[in-house]
């Protein structure tokens, strides 16, 4: 018996405060959508944080949600696509998936006085110095890029060295290669994967304040300023492309998660 027509796409875009699901046609028409709120908490001055099982929980629901609006079964969609805020991260032991920490949020400020600091030091005065003189000679752009590098608690590179900083177990698994780095999207993607794929896209990645755009990949100068190890951050891949499949267990049936993007 042939299974039914995928005729229906749905995409996720998981903001600050809310996740919003929605299912399209073929013709690109809304035919079902949900809207759940995201609960922030400030379990001190200045933090913000989300809790993972509360986000879990709202991802499936609106997916759910959305997909029940629109009378259509899970097995109609050909693919889902998520749009995630960026900045956002946590940490997790990859052994056991368990996290270190809840997410902590773009707008947390706990690493500020650490923001100070760095962008006083006399190593990132040199950086510019020099990131000016090979400007000069080379006419690169990507000089520019060195002779402006600051750091902001925005960043989740900043917030990540805090974390590694502060958190005695989060330092001792990134020294066992046991730990590992991921915004929103990556998450999503360990935990639909069952653990399987530990990767997040350019969009992502360029938001942390991490990634080289110039050589597309990890950067070697921050990451060392930082002290954040290189074995901990994610692949990146392209936006649009099959990451994983979700499993049968969470929607009744299996379809592939095509695109992820920070919006």
């Amino acid at each position: 018996m042939a299974g039914a027509a995928k005729n229906f796409v749905v995409s996720v875009d998981i903001g600050t405060t809310n996740i919003k699901a929605c299912v399209y046609d073929k013709l690109g028409k809304i035919r079902g959508e949900s809207l759940e709120k995201i609960i922030l908490e400030y379990p001190r001055p200045g933090w913000s944080e989300i809790d993972d099982e509360h986000l879990w929980e709202r991802f499936q629901t609106s997916v759910k949600r959305a997909v029940g609006e629109s009378h259509i079964g899970f097995d109609e969609i050909a693919c889902l696509g998520v749009a995630t805020q960026r900045g956002t991260f946590t940490t997790w032991n990859k052994n056991t998936g368990k996290l270190l920490h809840k997410f902590i949020c773009w707008s947390d400020l706990r690493c500020a006085e650490m923001c100070k600091q760095w962008n006083n030091k006399f190593t990132l005065k040199a950086i510019h110095a020099f990131g000016s003189l090979f400007h000069f000679f080379t006419g690169s752009n990507r000089f520019i890029a060195a002779k402006a590098i600051r750091f902001f608690p925005k960043m989740a590179a900043t917030r990540l060295a805090w974390v590694l900083e502060n958190m005695p177990e989060a330092r001792d698994l990134a020294a066992k290669g046991d730990l590992l780095f991921g915004t929103i999207d990556t998450w999503l993607l360990w935990k639909l994967s069952n653990g399987q794929l530990h990767m997040t896209d350019c969009s992502n990645a360029s938001s942390t304040g991490l990634f080289d755009p110039w050589k597309f990949t990890w950067s070697g100068l921050v990451t060392s300023i930082l002290n954040v190890p290189m074995g901990i951050l994610p692949e990146v891949g392209d936006t649009s492309q099959v990451f994983c499949t979700c499993p049968e267990s969470l929607f009744g049936t299996s379809f592939p998660i095509s695109a992820i993007v920070a919006d």
